[in-house]
Parts: structure tokens; C-alpha cells; sequence
């Protein structure tokens, strides 16, 4: 499960855990995910900037993008803080970063009491 701090859009998941969040950007009000847009998830290390996960989706519900971190994403990750960003990339080719008034938050990977690595 991750925990979300929507103020901050700070987040928090035990490392090999599943966790899920959705979004429906809206421009005026008017939610406008569709067909031909992609919401594009990036995960970096705070320390060196590189990037150790990313994950792309094209499907929508109502304009809704569910945003999915599987067990095996994490796996891998050292335990700590990083940085994530979620951009939209629009059809006409219009990018969004949606995470309002922060440029980038924060993605805490914590130990769980039996650690999968």
C-alpha cells in the first residue's frame, strides 16, 4: 500500500509492496485525459538523479489514470528517499507536470518487517 500525502504529494511504500494512487488532471475544471495521451511515472534517485523506475500509461477510465507500483517495481531499490515526478504527454504533444505546486516530491522506500531483498 503506498500513503500519500495529498498537500505535499509526498509518498511513502514498504519496499515489494503493491501500491496505487489515481488521478484525473483537469484544465479549467474539465478533466481531459483520453485516447492518445500518456501519463508518464518517473522515480530518481535523490543522490545522483538517475533513474530507477518509470512507468507509462494509456489507458483511461473517465479521464482517470491509475497509477500502479507492482511488487517486483521496488524490489531491486535501496531503501531511502527519491524523487518522482508524473507528467502528462498530451496527443498534440502538450506536457504537463501534474504535481501542483511542488516540482518534484518525495517517494520514501521503507523495510517492511520481512524484507524481500
Amino acid at each position: 500500500m503506498i500513503r500519500m500525502d495529498k498537500t505535499t504529494m509526498n509518498a511513502e511504500l514498504v519496499i515489494g509492496d503493491t501500491g496505487s494512487f489515481s488521478i484525473i488532471p483537469k484544465i479549467n475544471g474539465e478533466a481531459y485525459l483520453s485516447d492518445g495521451d500518456e501519463v508518464v511515472l518517473t522515480v530518481k534517485r535523490i543522490r545522483d538523479g538517475q533513474v530507477v523506475l518509470e512507468k507509462k500509461y494509456t489507458k483511461f477510465i473517465n479521464h482517470k489514470a491509475e497509477i500502479v507500483i507492482e511488487h517486483e517495481d521496488t524490489l531491486n531499490l535501496e531503501k531511502g528517499n527519491y524523487i518522482y515526478d508524473l507528467k502528462v504527454i498530451r496527443k498534440d504533444g502538450t506536457v504537463d507536470t501534474i504535481i501542483p505546486n511542488n516540482p518534484s516530491a518525495n517517494l520514501t522506500l521503507k523495510e517492511g518487517v520481512k524484507s524481500w531483498i
